[in-house]
């Protein structure tokens, strides 16, 4: 090992900025079955130090630190032999993905945001997230130590660590009340009613976001990873997103840092739940990392009225033409305050309800890993096998995962092609969903268009193909029938 030592070389009176700092390749140091459980060589943060630059905090995963430099010291910083590359970290703010609170007119919302999951079925197999423990990464949980909404959990010993990255303590019962909201989406209670599937499961609680200096929270939550795996997280929920601030929409392609952290929490056995965003009105639109994560499942939010994909909901794919979202869940939620309940709006809490779902799944094949748990979920989306940008596989349901008997085997579609022109009739009675979803893909099985149409029985559309020269599929879903059509050349 190369001891490294540089001194006097301090201007901090220039100005400074956030970079990541990546170290070379621990292997080459150290041999080690887990290079990721290496810590990095204090020798490399000393002689950072002896040039007067304060190491705010690092990753033993990512083998990096954060700094903040100047231009004069990133310079010699590049020309040390243990510093591999030099990264910037955008100065602006993040968001937390979720759309204020309205009104407090609850009516059947605490039930209909369950139901979606077929809730009625997963009480009856008593399926309640027991054993399994669940990590959530937010900007505070105030009230939740004395909300009656969470009384269980404190009597159960249901939350097992909390620690707030930003103040280096744990003390997390306060700040940002978002993290009361999703908490309360997971293992919630009101007057006896859940608001989320998993009352039963454990929980890790870590302050992640911080207002004033919001460039760190991208290492906080890399933090929070690794403290997850090390207090034993079986999932992590995350309805965090950095978008705009940070990153330009062609780096939303699973290889920010943060995205990077998800996929060793992913192999080292975690299953990474995060919302995909609330940009689809907005000039961004796609998702923020790390919802561009391949490893991670990315929650997207529907209307629970419709079951169509709320306006806010951002769209897929990542910047590589990945499919995003995953899944997706109601966005209009009953949730917990700091001392209360109110309608909120967000795919902020589309995502901890999929995770309740997830750990009532792996309480049921508790023998399964997390990829195969991540498989199982996109297969019980009530769409699936067809899938989109807006809607991903669809909302999760536990019937599809259960030995019932096997549907009629109605045929609800016809579908025919002649000269560029699919055509498509419907009949029957579609069921709980009245729509008609179609996409075209390529080769790859990238998507060229997709679109959900409200039709009837009887019905009969036509869906013109001539002005996609790459076109080779066609998916269509109605009702119960899912058809697919390869596309020769000659149509």
């Amino acid at each position: 090992m190369v001891l490294l030592l540089w001194i006097g070389l301090s201007d901090t009176s220039r100005a400074q900025s956030p970079y990541w700092v990546r170290f070379i390749d621990k292997t080459v140091i150290q041999e080690q079955h887990d290079p990721y459980a290496i810590p990095i060589p204090e020798e490399y943060i000393q002689v950072i130090n002896n040039m007067g630059i304060s190491v705010i905090g690092t990753s033993r995963w990512l083998n990096l630190a954060m700094v903040e430099i100047s231009r004069r010291q990133m310079k010699i910083l590049q020309s040390l032999p243990c510093v591999k590359e030099l990264r910037p970290v955008r100065e602006v703010q993040s968001k937390l993905a979720f759309i204020g609170s309205h009104d407090s007119d609850f009516g059947p919302l605490l039930d209909q945001q369950l139901n979606w999951f077929e809730y009625p079925m997963i009480k009856e197999k008593g399926l309640t997230g027991k054993g399994i423990r669940i990590a959530i990464f937010d900007g505070g949980f105030p009230g939740v130590n004395s909300h009656a909404a969470f009384r269980h959990l404190f009597e159960h010993d249901k939350i097992i660590a909390t620690w707030n990255f930003p103040e280096n303590s744990s003390s997390v019962y306060r700040n940002h009340p978002h993290g009361t909201a999703v908490l309360s989406c997971i293992t919630g209670n009101k007057e006896g009613k859940p608001s989320g599937l998993a009352p039963d499961a454990e929980f890790l609680l870590a302050r992640t976001e911080l207002d004033g200096e919001p460039w760190r929270e991208q290492l906080f939550w890399i933090q929070a990873a690794e403290w997850a795996e090390k207090n034993g997280a079986n999932i992590i929920c995350s309805s965090l997103g950095y978008t705009f601030h940070h990153y330009f929409p062609e780096e939303m392609d699973g290889s920010s840092p943060v995205a990077e952290a998800a996929r060793i929490a992913s192999e080292k056995g975690i299953l990474v739940i995060n919302s995909i965003g609330n940009d689809g009105e907005s000039k961004w639109k796609i998702p923020g990392t790390p919802a561009d994560a391949v490893e991670v499942l990315s929650v997207g939010g529907i209307d629970p009225e419709t079951g169509l994909k709320s306006s806010f909901s951002s769209f897929g794919p990542n910047a590589s033409g990945q499919m995003k979202p995953n899944v997706v869940a109601p966005s209009k939620v009953l949730a917990a305050t700091r001392d209360g309940w109110k309608v909120m709006h967000g795919t902020s809490f589309a995502t901890p309800l999929v995770a309740g779902y997830a750990a009532c799944i792996w309480e049921m094949h508790p023998e399964m890993s997390n990829r195969d748990i991540f498989e199982l979920i996109q297969f019980s989306g009530n769409l699936h096998p067809y899938y989109d940008y807006a809607h991903g596989y669809g909302v999760p349901q536990i019937s599809k995962l259960i030995d019932l008997p096997k549907p009629s085997g109605a045929n609800n579609l016809i579908v025919h092609s002649k000269s560029g022109l699919i055509i498509v009739k419907t009949r029957g009675v579609p069921g709980q969903n009245p729509y008609l979803y179609y996409h075209l893909s390529d080769q790859t099985g990238r998507l060229l268009e997709y679109k959900v149409i409200d039709v009837r029985s009887g019905d009969q559309i036509g869906i013109d193909t001539k002005e996609y020269p790459n076109l080779s599929k066609i998916r269509i879903r109605y009702g119960t029938t899912v058809k697919s059509l390869t596309i020769k050349n000659e149509i």
